[in-house]
């Protein structure tokens, strides 16, 4: 009797769990029926993502809002149609995702900088899984929404950048063919020269991190050079070109650390056209931060507007220089006038501080022998700069990083403008680089820069 109802309590079981069983697959069915109105509903709101019946190119409008209107639309499709729709918008997220990228490179519909773009370019077509053939189609796209004139641009750029990509590959085998190394002078020295050369020939291809693994294998190879050239130090000292072939080489110069003939850095920041009530303060703020001091060449205009900020300055130990009063081009001007400029600078400054500068610098740069004359009782320096930040035309935190670490020397004097809020944030940025990499901050009058006025 006990075993009876244990039967057909297993029957009952079996029974019910068929019975679930067909319930499901018929659910299932039915969920994966797509009926002829959903199915044109989700094909028509995946089809307006794209311009084109094939789904390569994006549509201009495309948002994340519209994705997301196409998503509900296709979750309104059966299971058994629904991984072709999802296929389809997964296209559209990638292609979305690239241009987004690319347009990092671009100011509506104009490049920015061919120099910054086409690195940046190359590394999104290596770095963010972004392919050959879908930059290809990305330019494409670009071209054909862009304003007039500016495809023909996007199919130079791309060609550009498709030619990095392939002449990586030979730029290596070139790394690979430098001279073996060998242990003695000369060998060194052609081995040294030929680094040089190398660096010297593909330097617009280092600087971009496409080429990274290059420079990495050139570093390498240069730094073991520059070791063993070090162990002959009297052959060295008498051979001064080989040295500051050695110091001006960046691969070469990993070599000298820890020597006696390593690189003494030194970095001066100077920040011209200031004082101001926006910028200056918060330039002050972001070198205190890391405990490091600037050089504010001023004019006497704003030092009588901002006196209590010109006297900020000096009080949390940061140098000053003297930039003439009104910031004239002293080509227009008479001697006296010329004099007068500084002067009156010099006045306003002593007035706001109680102290006056020991440097000046020309406006723009320019007036050469003819002003250094001038100014030659004046009890001040004056102060030249060998690196060019470019803020005052860029105006772009990146592209004055960039800048500033693509021309950094063993002794750089850098120009940079107290007049803008890039300016501050790419000193945010290249204080602490500065640091790492071992420069000491100092005063311009202690950077060995002997250049006074630029030739004219």
């Amino acid at each position: 009797m006990q075993t009876n109802k244990r039967i057909n309590g297993i029957i009952i079981g079996l029974a019910g769990l068929i019975l679930l069983i067909l319930v499901g697959l018929v659910f299932y069915m039915f969920q994966g029926t797509t009926s002829a109105s959903q199915a044109a509903q989700a094909q028509a709101a995946v089809d307006s993502l794209f311009t084109d019946e094939s789904h390569n190119y994006l549509n201009p409008e495309y948002s994340k809002e519209k994705l997301a209107t196409t998503q509900k639309q296709i979750k309104k499709v059966g299971f058994l149609d629904r991984s072709n729709y999802q296929s389809q918008v997964q296209q559209a997220e990638k292609l979305y995702q690239g241009l987004s990228d690319l347009d990092q490179v671009f100011e509506g519909n104009q490049i920015k900088d061919r120099g910054v773009a086409i690195p940046k370019l190359a590394d999104l077509a290596v770095k963010v899984g972004v392919d050959q053939a879908l930059l290809e189609q990305q330019s494409q796209n670009l071209e054909g929404i862009a304003q007039t004139g500016t495809g023909q641009d996007l199919k130079s750029l791309y060609q550009d950048v498709t030619n990095l990509i392939d002449a990586k590959a030979g730029v290596m085998e070139q790394v690979k063919a430098l001279p073996e190394i060998n242990d003695d002078f000369d060998s060194l020295s052609q081995a040294a020269q030929a680094v040089a050369n190398f660096s010297d020939t593909y330097a617009n291809y280092l600087k971009q991190g496409l080429y990274k693994d290059v420079q990495d294998q050139l570093n390498q190879y240069g730094q073991k050079v520059g070791q063993m050239i070090v162990e002959y130090p009297t052959a060295l000292d008498q051979n001064p070109n080989l040295l500051d072939l050695l110091k001006n080489t960046p691969s070469l110069a990993l070599g000298l650390k820890d020597s006696q003939y390593e690189k003494h850095l030194q970095v001066s920041l100077t920040f011209d056209d200031g004082p101001n009530d926006e910028f200056t303060p918060q330039l002050l703020d972001v070198m205190n931060k890391y405990g490091v001091k600037g050089t504010f060449f001023l004019m006497g205009a704003y030092v009588d507007e901002y006196p209590e900020m010109t006297k900020r300055i000096v009080d949390e130990g940061h140098y000053l220089g003297n930039h003439t009063y009104n910031h004239f081009d002293l080509h227009d001007l008479t001697d006296e006038e010329v004099k007068t400029q500084f002067e009156w600078t010099n006045m306003a400054i002593e007035e706001a501080t109680g102290t006056r500068p020991k440097m000046y610098r020309m406006p723009f740069g320019g007036g050469g022998e003819r002003v250094y004359n001038l100014m030659a009782d004046s009890g001040m320096e004056s102060i030249l700069w060998n690196l060019d930040s470019l803020d005052w035309k860029t105006q772009d935190r990146d592209m004055i990083v960039e800048e500033v670490m693509n021309d950094l020397q063993e002794h750089s004097l850098i120009l940079m403008h107290d007049t803008n809020q890039a300016t501050v944030d790419a000193i945010d940025i290249l204080i602490p680089k500065l640091q790492e990499m071992g420069y000491e901050f100092v005063s311009p009058l202690d950077i060995d820069f002997e250049l006074r006025y630029f030739p004219e």
